[in-house]
């Protein structure tokens, strides 16, 4: 990946969000530096920040219509016009149907049949802001649906402290019940000394 301020690729300045570093620290998403993808689309995967929520699928309906309701009021952009790509936030959206697994993971984002909600957004970090403060009203309509979050995917914060604005752990608590306790007390026999997570991954899971 390109390092901050980098401005190589298709689009000047788009690399800006792709940064180097240690492997706990950094979620690879895409390639940076115009590389193409197999579709031959060097552009679009330059603007990498992604949201991703799981609900229930016998509320998918109305959460897919609330949802609307908010993407509605967020500015498009547009990835293959250089002149518009940098001024919206959002690229597109998928759906995707998602096989339930009761007995799987603890943490899994879906217990249930779901239906997840995928967004693609503008990856520049000038625009990290407005997709935070919008994201809170997208998460705050999809958590009266019982909404989980993709672990390894943007979520909502407190400008100034960094804090979880939706997802709190009390929230995660209320969702994931006893296995995100069972979760607590195996990190604190197998790492008592927090040696393998962050600061990131400790105010979201472990602090209630």
């Amino acid at each position: 990946a390109g390092k901050l301020g980098d401005d190589k690729g298709l689009f000047p300045g788009v690399t800006e969000a792709a940064w180097s570093g240690p492997w706990y620290d950094t979620v690879s998403v895409f390639m940076t530096d115009g590389v193409e993808d197999d579709l031959g689309d060097a552009s679009f995967h330059n603007c990498g920040q992604q949201v991703e929520m799981f609900v229930p699928i016998e509320r998918a309906a109305e959460a897919l219509m609330a949802a609307r309701d908010v993407l509605e009021q967020w500015p498009v952009a547009d990835s293959l016009s250089p002149g518009t790509a940098e001024e919206g936030i959002l690229y597109h959206t998928e759906l995707r149907v998602v096989k339930g697994d009761p007995d799987g993971q603890w943490l899994t984002p879906h217990p249930t049949d779901s239906l997840c909600i995928h967004l693609n957004l503008n990856g520049r970090s000038v625009h990290l802001p407005e997709i935070n403060r919008r994201l809170v009203a997208l998460e705050r309509v999809l958590r009266m649906f019982d909404a989980r979050p993709h672990w390894g995917k943007l979520l909502s914060v407190e400008p100034l402290t960094g804090e979880v604005m939706v997802f709190t752990p009390a929230r995660l608590e209320q969702l994931f019940g006893d296995k995100l306790g069972r979760l607590r007390e195996l990190v604190k026999r197998l790492d008592p000394t927090s040696k393998f997570r962050n600061k990131w991954v400790s105010r979201l899971l472990f602090e209630s």
